[in-house]
């Protein structure tokens, strides 16, 4: 019984402990964005935005690619830190020295506010849809492509290139970022039930590039492939968040962490949600 009770929880204590050495790194991950988003107001927000999300993408490719085959899994890891201790160091060296008096960005820097409600629940909607669907794409992906490591790396490499392009054109289309919200909540669900018809093809595309280009075709085309599934939904949750960040143009203080912390949280529910119930 004392055996059964243990592998039963095993699961459980491996999430907990897992959860409880990503929280610290992750949450002050998280509060870079509302950080610098004040100082820069709406449009150089959702810019930071977008170069975040690519510099993910980058950082997504290189460690399937290149760091992990070359260097394993620790070193990878060290990598990373020594990585983000260099941008730590760097920040502290070119960030201005406290004088006592107030500095120019103290005076501009737009007032603080709370997102409205209409606003938050956008952004966690975004986030329950676009992370929930990223779940059940690489899940299909596995099955249609293969379940290797390249294969989750090149699916979610594509889901934040299409966020990150998302989030840059939203930058400053449509002008109305109320008809863009709208618009980029409605397309993520019709994009993606368009983009769900052609996961069944996509074992008969893999097959289509190994025959015409070999096996060195076979991760491009699989990106291809997987882009087309994803039919731009993601582009279009990227659309919607930049232009919730434009409806709180001149109040992003403690608006525009609201909004991340209630996009993330969204994000949070998808992934639970789709990975381990629906």
């Amino acid at each position: 019984d004392l055996v059964e009770v243990t592998t039963r929880a095993q699961p459980v204590l491996r999430m907990t402990l897992a959860a409880a050495l990503l929280l610290p790194p992750t949450t002050l991950l998280g509060a870079t964005w509302p950080v610098l988003a004040p100082r820069l107001g709406a449009r150089g927000a959702t810019g930071l935005y977008a170069a975040n999300t690519s510099g993910a993408v980058l950082g997504v490719l290189l460690a399937t690619f290149a760091l992990l085959p070359a260097l394993g899994v620790r070193t990878t890891e060290v990598t990373a830190a020594v990585l983000g201790c260099a941008v730590a160091v760097a920040a502290l060296a070119i960030a201005p020295k406290p004088t006592g008096l107030p500095t120019p960005e103290a005076v501009e820097r737009p007032r603080s506010g709370v997102a409205p409600v209409e606003v938050l629940f956008a952004g966690f909607a975004a986030g329950l849809a676009a992370l929930g669907l990223e779940v059940v794409w690489t899940r299909l992906a596995a099955v249609g492509l293969g379940g290797s490591v390249q294969t989750i790396g090149v699916v979610l490499a594509t889901f934040l290139a299409a966020v990150a392009a998302g989030a840059w054109i939203g930058r400053t289309w449509p002008r109305d970022p109320r008809l863009g919200l709208g618009w980029g909540l409605g397309a993520l669900a019709a994009l993606a039930l368009l983009g769900a018809w052609t996961w069944g093809l996509l074992p008969y595309g893999v097959a289509i590039a190994y025959a015409g280009f070999g096996a060195d075709g076979l991760l491009p085309a699989s990106a291809l492939l997987a882009a087309i599934a994803m039919g731009g939904a993601p582009a279009a949750s990227g659309i919607a968040f930049s232009c919730a960040v434009r409806l709180l143009e001149g109040r992003l203080g403690h608006a525009a962490g609201g909004l991340y912390a209630a996009n993330t949280a969204g994000s949070i529910l998808g992934s639970v949600a789709g990975g381990l119930w629906a």
